[in-house]
Parts: C-alpha cells; sequence; structure tokens
C-alpha cells in the first residue's frame, strides 16, 4: 500500500527534458474475513444473527447463503432471522467480495431445538356452575385434560383433546357442577 499513488516519468537528453502526465497506481486488497460467523443452537421460536466482519478494498460487496444458496437481501454484515422453526436449520456461510477477489466463511451450523415443557395450569375458575381451565398450548401439539372426582380411587376419565394455539388455551368443563369436587390433569400428547 505504501507504493500506492501518483507517478510520473522525466525523459532527458542532451538538448531538453520532458516530464509525462501523471499516473495514479491504485492498489487493490483482496477481502480477508477478519471474524468468521459461528454455529448456533437455538430454541425454535428465536431470533438469531450471524455476523462477519471483513477487511479489504472498498466496495466490499456480502452475500449470505444456506446450504449453499443465496438468501435473497441478505448483503450485510449482519444476518438475521426471527421467529424460527426447525426446517430454518442448515448451513450458512457468506461471501465476501470486492474488485480484487472474493472469499468464502467457514460454515457456520444453525440447529433449531424444539422446546417441549410440560403443560402447567395458569388458572381454574369456577363460574356459574362450571370450571374454567387455562394453560399455555405449544401451537401445533395436542393436550389432553383428563379429571377425577376422587383422587384416592386414582381413576382418570379423558375429558377432552385440544389442539395447541401457540398461546394461553381456555377450555370451560360444565359438567363440573355436578360434581362437589374435581381435579384436572393436562398431558402433551406424543
Amino acid at each position: 500500500m505504501r507504493n500506492a499513488g501518483p507517478y510520473s516519468v522525466v525523459v532527458t537528453n542532451l538538448y531538453s527534458a520532458a516530464t509525462s502526465s501523471v499516473a495514479v497506481l491504485t492498489i487493490n486488497v483482496a477481502p480477508i474475513i477478519t471474524t468468521q460467523p459461528i454455529d448456533q443452537t437455538v430454541p425454535n421460536g428465536s431470533n438469531v444473527t450471524f455476523t462477519v466482519s471483513a477487511n479489504g478494498t472498498a466496495p466490499l460487496c456480502i452475500q449470505w447463503r444456506k446450504n449453499g444458496t443465496a438468501l435473497s437481501g441478505a448483503t450485510a454484515a449482519s444476518f438475521t432471522l426471527n421467529n424460527i422453526s426447525t426446517n430454518q436449520s442448515g448451513d450458512f456461510t457468506v461471501t465476501v467480495s470486492n474488485v480484487a477477489g472474493s472469499v468464502t466463511s467457514q460454515v457456520a451450523t444453525l440447529t433449531v431445538t424444539v422446546i417441549v415443557s410440560a403443560p402447567m395450569i395458569e388458572s381454574v375458575i369456577y363460574t356459574a356452575g362450571a370450571i374454567n381451565l387455562r394453560w399455555h398450548a405449544l401451537a401445533g401439539r395436542t393436550y389432553q385434560v383428563q379429571f377425577t372426582d376422587d383422587l384416592n380411587q386414582a381413576s382418570w376419565s379423558i375429558w377432552g383433546q385440544f389442539p395447541g394455539t401457540g398461546s394461553t388455551m381456555t377450555v370451560l368443563d360444565s359438567s363440573a357442577a355436578a360434581s362437589s369436587q374435581r381435579f384436572y390433569r393436562i398431558s402433551l400428547m406424543p
């Protein structure tokens, strides 16, 4: 880089001297990745960001890829996926290029895990002869609600199966009015 700059030449003989016009020497430096994107393992529904840092002659052009396929609009040093699901798992790379060449990053593997937690009843409210049950239900999962009127007998009856919505689930058991006490449990179906 220290050799870059303006140059001219002077030609002389016994009779005179002539100076050329100025020529500018520009030295372009191929991109070098200084910070590689890293592997990430995150739960479904999360946001994830990949980043890269590079040096070289500007302007640097950036293109992110998933499993070798260019991602539309992913042309900045940081690339974010929001509310991810398991089908977004894969191998991500980024190519940085300029007038002097290009370089591709190491592979950064994204692993999206499914969080399955035991359902927990948020509230049980008795109103107008019915029981109102509330719990958080994951989308795409099915929940079975069971009840018993006598814990000593431990005979549980299936009240119903309900598909999860990804938010708080509310169901109403109007048959509870016929019982002096009732116990509930919720199971996540396979």
